[in-house]
């Protein structure tokens, strides 16, 4: 039997509830007893196969099925919804275009050309729990998309986790990221149109070290082997990407081997020129490339403030604009002399400068949480002076500020603090492919933002099923 967290902190033990009873019971035992579960933590076994560079917590989130179908819905609509608004407010305007979301026209001519199926897309979905709503902060698309490394590091917490009394009446499991980006690439694949398909995938990465490589290799083609939609084919790793040649058709293969797909792991080690290759394959239906330019256009937080157009809304079904309005925290450009916020037109500078905790600056094509202002955090003078800057700068937006909901966690020594917490949920083959926490305490949340890049803890999600509900559904 947990003991109950203290009164003083309900609404963190409500929040930590919200993931589950098991998630709850969970954080109230090891508040009970630190030191007994430290040393099962330390004691318990699992895979070492890397080193990352951020520190991870010693116990996971315990999540119910709901989270699930939360994050699931992020996948299936965003991406629908954002191909909607590109169609509607720019048509065939590539000038518009290059002009709201700052790309470049031949993207537009690509996006167009290319009628790219959205469940090729490899992605992230950053959300956060703001009053038990999951709300969007933005999406990332690239093979390289921290956190599939959780693999490998989850057994030490599943196992500890397993280990302790009260979890027997729960069953624990977790959601295979790699499995699932191999289960979307072959499923992508699969409908690939093209003579002569080997199934054979190509990822170039300088990240990993060569005997990390192997094993990585390994691991892949397991996971690729095993998944729903494998046909055949292998997957190799190389750390090389100049290697790559291209036939007059657009074909693609290295040392002599054809390729079905590519993926970029680090893209800025690849010459522009081989780039610009890959690119006309993909355009070509001649691979599968996460990483070409209408992929990554999906991650563009410009279109964020896109499906908030009233433009955009006139032309989307009601349900699709309560979807917008409950999800998609209200966004606009930030190059804007008047906004409408609240159903009332303001000016801008006016605005922004009276209401400053109200709402969040962010560059719209930037990582690892740079170039993000929270006014929140953010002094009166700082947040003056960089409205005025960023006046004259394109590529902004201005976004409503989502109060995170609290949770309990626990860090590597097992100690149980709170934690702002921010998802980062996998979509692979347009379908939820697994997700994980990033979380910082108050005390280290100088400027509002969470992320690794800045001092976040990782803490791995496990899905969590009552075994008694579950011998009733059987």
């Amino acid at each position: 039997m947990t003991e109950q967290l203290p009164d003083e902190n309900a609404s963190v033990y409500k929040n930590t509830l919200f993931y589950s009873k098991a998630n709850e019971e969970l954080m109230s035992f090891l508040m009970a007893n630190e030191e007994e579960t430290a040393l099962l933590a330390k004691q318990a076994k699992g895979e070492d196969l890397m080193d990352v560079s951020y520190d991870l917590s010693a116990w996971p989130a315990l999540i119910n099925k709901q989270k699930l179908a939360d994050f699931d819905q992020f996948v299936k609509n965003v991406p629908t919804l954002f191909e909607k608004a590109i169609k509607i407010f720019f048509a065939q305007d590539s000038q518009l275009f290059a002009t709201y979301l700052d790309e470049p026209q031949l993207t537009h001519e690509q996006f167009l050309e290319a009628r790219m199926d959205k469940s090729d897309l490899v992605s992230r979905y950053d959300l956060v729990y703001s009053g038990a709503t999951p709300k969007l902060l933005e999406v990332n698309v690239s093979s390289n998309l921290g956190g599939w490394e959780l693999d490998w590091l989850h057994l030490k917490a599943l196992n500890a986790t397993n280990n302790l009394p009260f979890i027997q009446k729960y069953k624990l499991s977790y959601h295979k990221v790699v499995k699932s980006l191999f289960n979307g690439l072959g499923k992508s694949i699969a409908r690939l149109k093209k003579e002569n398909k080997t199934g054979n995938i190509l990822i170039c990465t300088e990240i990993v070290s060569a005997e990390v490589s192997a094993g990585l290799s390994q691991f892949a083609q397991m996971n690729y082997q095993t998944s729903g939609f494998y046909q055949k084919g292998q997957v190799f790793l190389t750390p090389d990407s100049k290697k790559i040649q291209f036939d007059a058709e657009g074909n693609v293969s290295y040392n002599g081997i054809s390729y079905d797909a590519v993926m970029l792991l680090d893209k800025a080690s690849t010459p522009d020129e081989i780039m610009d290759q890959l690119i006309s394959s993909y355009m070509a239906k001649k691979i599968i490339f996460p990483d070409s330019p209408v992929h990554k256009l999906y991650g563009n937080k410009m279109l964020m403030a896109l499906v908030h157009e009233e433009k955009v809304k006139a032309r989307l079904t009601d349900e699709e604009v309560r979807w917008i309005e409950k999800y998609i925290p209200w966004t606009a450009r930030n190059d804007q002399q008047h906004i409408t916020w609240n159903n009332n037109v303001y000016p801008r500078l006016e605005l922004l400068m009276q209401q400053k905790d109200a709402f969040v600056l962010k560059k719209a094509q930037s990582l690892q949480g740079k170039d993000v202002i929270v006014g929140k955090f953010t002094g009166q003078e700082e947040w003056d002076a960089r409205l005025e800057s960023l006046a004259r700068e394109p590529g902004w937006i201005i976004q409503a500020y989502c109060s995170p909901d609290v949770i309990f966690a626990s860090d590597g020594d097992s100690r149980v603090s709170e934690y702002i917490p921010i998802w980062g949920a996998f979509g692979f083959g347009g379908s939820y492919g697994g997700s994980f926490i990033r979380g910082s305490t108050k005390s280290k949340l100088d400027s509002g933002v969470v992320n690794c890049a800045v001092g976040a803890i990782v803490v791995i999600a496990l899905e969590c099923e009552s075994i008694s509900r579950q011998k009733l559904s059987l």
